[in-house]
């Protein structure tokens, strides 16, 4: 299934096979609108944070890549959407004769600051900011527009309590006829994620993750620098778009038994678990609290432990004609016309052929949910099936 099927689906439902009443931009509003719907009222887009199916959905081209999500050593809460989580090391590097230091770019736009610049004779002379925006918790970039014959203006921001309040003129270019455009780099909306490194004998052998980060809406750059060495490379990986999670694991360090973690209401975990102030050690319950849309695990891991992370996600966005649907499959993918045929007829105020179509997706919404029975029964005889019986 492509984009364009569900274009032609959908046009098809809507009688404008010629385009002549909605875009396509339109209708691929529409239609990813209704993949989100669709997600969200059937639970029919899983994801596997850390587990071996998250290749494909976090678009990494070989297994190799796959980024390995930790905990934290003494830190109880985590990000349930926007952090950067998970790392992997794809080249140690050499050379290294200490720790680099290891840097993940900010999380996405912010506000975006502002500024104003002055010309006299070809150069600009000052810059007044005019919006200093706020949330910055790295000095910007800050770029100027060409003359169309001459040398570009360059300068720095200078930031003060996380807004811009001034910038600073390192060169002032030549050949200005009008005042050229000034762009900063925008604020970042989260906290940035860390990690250190482990060197022996010259490469980087391990990646210690030493915080998640926040606000990231697509998985960050990992660089590397300093140490004396170079070649060094790694990808990351963020946990995002979850609208429920089924069920965490972890690893025992040397990645040689994995544990299920029991689930408990916030509540009960707040009065069983939270009671018992300052206790460390593996992790054997987890929560989450939906206001703070935080995690939580206890007892507090005493060290870096690997997860993985079984979720109900929402579907990325299809931008393309060509792009393929790879996570709403059939039938689950039937209703996505019929919602966004709904969407379109209400666009155009025709409210009985837009309800006509939202009963059909419900309609057929109930025809797949009946017949989603899991016939897969534990084996009442094992003990861990009587454990389960017991929670």
């Amino acid at each position: 299934m492509l984009l364009s099927d569900y274009i032609l689906q959908v046009q098809e439902l809507v009688h404008d096979l010629a385009g002549n009443d909605f875009t396509t931009s339109e209708l691929t509003n529409y239609i990813n609108a209704a993949r989100n719907r669709t997600a969200l009222d059937l639970h029919c887009v899983r994801a596997y944070f850390g587990g071996p199916n998250y290749a494909p959905y976090g678009g990494f081209t070989s297994l190799s890549a796959v980024p390995t999500f930790t905990l934290i050593a003494n830190q109880e809460a985590y990000p349930i959407n926007g952090g950067a989580g998970g790392l992997a090391l794809t080249a140690g590097g050499s050379g290294y004769t200490s720790q680099p230091t290891v840097t993940f770019t900010a999380s996405p736009t912010g506000v975006t600051a502002s500024a104003s610049p002055t010309v006299s004779s070809g150069v600009v002379t000052s810059v007044t900011v005019t919006n200093g925006a706020s949330g910055y918790v790295s000095v910007p970039a800050v770029t100027f527009s060409s003359p169309v014959s001459g040398v570009t203006a360059t300068g720095t921001a200078v930031v003060v309590n996380g807004v811009v309040t001034a910038i600073t003129i390192t060169q002032g270019g030549q050949g200005y006829t009008t005042a050229p455009t000034i762009t900063i780099a925008s604020s970042s909306t989260g906290a940035l994620a860390t990690a250190t490194c482990t060197i022996q004998n010259g490469v980087i052998t391990a990646l210690t993750q030493t915080n998640w980060g926040t606000g990231y809406t697509a998985a960050p750059t990992v660089t590397f620098t300093g140490g004396g060495g170079s070649g060094a490379a790694a990808t990351a990986g963020i946990v995002n778009n979850v609208i429920d999670i089924k069920s965490i694991s972890y690893l025992w360090p040397g990645a040689t038994n994995r544990q299920m973690l029991r689930w408990l209401p916030f509540t009960t975990y707040n009065a069983w678990c939270r009671a018992w102030v300052g206790q460390i050690g593996s992790p054997s319950a987890w929560t989450t609290h939906d206001g703070q849309q935080a995690l939580y695990f206890f007892p507090v891991p005493d060290q870096g432990y690997f997860i993985e992370i079984d979720a109900i996600i929402t579907p990325v966005n299809l931008v393309n004609t060509t792009d393929v649907e790879n996570y709403i499959l059939p039938p689950f993918s039937d209703c996505v016309q019929y919602f966004a045929a709904s969407l379109a007829r209400s666009k155009l105020q025709d409210y009985d052929k837009a309800d006509y179509w939202r009963k059909y997706y419900n309609t057929r919404a109930r025809e797949i949910n009946a017949t989603r029975i899991d016939a897969r029964f534990p084996n009442i005889y094992r003990q861990s099936a009587r454990r389960l019986l017991r929670w």
